[in-house]
This record gives C-alpha cells, structure tokens and sequence, in this order.
C-alpha cells in the first residue's frame, strides 16, 4: 500500500495533467483520425497522427494494452512507466485511471486494445473512459482522505 505523501504527490501530478488538458483544449485541435475494430472480445481504437503532434489521451478505468503499429513517439504513461521514446513496432501497457501524453516524432498509428463485445461507441466509452471531472472529483477525496489521517 502507498505511503500517504506518495499519494498525495501522484494525486497532484494527476491534477497538473488535468490542468494542462483543460488548457491544450483551448489551442486549436489536431486532426487524428480513429478507426475502430473488433473481433471475438476485442476492440481496438486506433489513431493515425502526424509528425509533430502532441496528443493526451482519454483516462482508461482499466489497465490498458497500447500499440505503436508505425512511426515514433515519446510516451508519459504514468509513475509506473518512465517517459521513453518508442519506434514502431512496439507494445506497452498502462495503469488505469492513467492519462496518457504522447508527442509523435513521425507520422505514426497507435492503438488502444480493449476488452469487450460491444460495438455501441457510446457504450465503450461509458465503460472504459471515467471522465476528467468525475477523476478530479475521486482524486480529492483521496487527497482529503490521506490529509485526515
């Protein structure tokens, strides 16, 4: 079990990446196309992005399986991941509740792998994304939780 300042110090980090997405959504937005597949249990969102892009992702719920079918990326992935610069083909996982931040060096396509057998996006999204409000919510009321102990 975490240490209560360690708690606390990644509960900040999580809030500054908060912070920095509500900022970048106020720059104009890059265009990066999504495709969806499925398969018997499996979905995979993928995402083509041009060089020079800088992108953050959505917050899984769940514990993430990552592809970098081309190109090149450097990746922020959470505490448990170091930043690293990645060249296709490539794999990783990611916690979840992590918000990914990805700066793509070459034109490159880079995948999510989930599991289900639903096809309804809506769903999908209900299921496996928590939102940033619902996130900083929990995340300062374990902040509050620890600073009471």
């Amino acid at each position: 079990m975490m240490q209560k300042n360690e708690v606390i110090r990644q509960n900040h980090i999580q809030m500054a990446l908060a912070k920095i997405e509500a900022k970048m959504l106020l720059l104009p937005q890059a265009d990066c196309p999504l495709t969806h597949e499925f398969a018997d249990g499996v979905y995979c969102r993928k995402m083509f992005a041009k060089a020079n892009t800088f992108v953050i992702g959505k917050r899984h719920r769940l514990r993430t399986l990552n592809i970098l079918f081309s190109g090149e990326v450097t990746v922020y992935a959470g505490e448990s991941m170091p930043v690293k610069r990645i060249t296709a083909p490539a794999s990783f996982t990611s916690d979840a509740m992590t918000k990914k931040l990805l700066f793509f060096h070459q034109d490159s396509v880079f995948a999510n792998i989930l599991p289900t057998t639903e096809t309804d996006m809506d769903v999908i999204e209900q299921r496996f994304i928590i939102p940033e409000p619902e996130f900083v919510k929990l995340l300062e009321k374990e902040t509050m939780k620890c600073l009471l102990q």
